[in-house]
């Protein structure tokens, strides 16, 4: 297999390394962290659905998915974000909506995971900067802002989570949104954090966090502008 274990008991990447040059060291490699990635991707949904017997908690298994993208060079990535940003099976964001729309009651550790799966992505964001995000930033604001919506657990750690990749891509004034669209998502926002009194601080501060990215990274005078005005 790709992963193996090490003396630490943390999964590796064992032979797949960089050059000094910052290349790969041949193409077989980077196809072996693909298909690394795709396993860890549809072990993650299997122990959410119950189809196959996983053994490792969905939280072990985001930690593996993220050594994975640790060891890729900045030209790796693109073919890691066809991967992990995909909407089709076993993308993340597929597995954030399989388990948001098919999964009753997710359990404990399913959350955790999910929870960890978002906060991998907006690290991912993060690294891979507006270029590459831009292909896909539509389909991560979608699917994370539906997560954000219909999540309903208890400790909310889930709900928090799904805007951190929100709030990295209004970092990267993206995804490119009418006035209309951006206008709204800010006000769907604010009314958020004054509405439900059940969010936690967590949920709260995160809400600020994307509202923040949101107004500082659209032009001025602009659509927020205006709608400040006008109230």
């Amino acid at each position: 297999p790709f992963l193996g274990a090490t003396g630490g008991g943390k999964a590796q990447a064992p032979g797949w390394r960089r050059s000094e040059k910052g290349c790969p060291q041949n193409l077989e490699l980077l196809e072996m962290a693909e298909d690394s990635l795709r396993d860890l991707l549809e072990r993650l949904t299997a122990f959410a659905t119950g189809a196959a017997n996983v053994h490792d908690k969905p939280s072990t298994i985001v930690e593996e998915v993220k050594d994975v993208l640790d060891h890729l060079a900045r030209d790796e990535l693109p073919a890691a974000s066809a991967v992990l940003l995909a909407i089709d099976p076993p993308g993340a964001l597929h597995h954030l909506e399989l388990v948001r729309a098919e999964v009753h009651k997710p359990s404990g550790d399913v959350n955790m995971g999910r929870a960890r799966l978002l906060e991998c992505v907006a690290a991912y964001i993060a690294r891979i900067g507006r270029d590459g995000a831009e292909p896909y930033a539509r389909d991560v604001k979608q699917a994370c802002e539906r997560t954000f919506r219909s999540e309903r657990g208890s400790q909310r750690s889930v709900k928090a989570a799904a805007l951190l990749p929100m709030a990295e891509l209004f970092r990267l004034g993206l995804p490119r949104m009418t006035d209309t669209e951006t206008r709204a998502i800010a006000r769907e926002l604010r009314e958020d954090y004054e509405r439900d009194r059940l969010n936690s601080a967590r949920v709260k501060a995160n809400i600020l966090q994307a509202i923040a990215a949101l107004h500082d990274n659209t032009p001025r005078p602009g659509p927020l502008t205006e709608e400040v005005t006008a109230e």
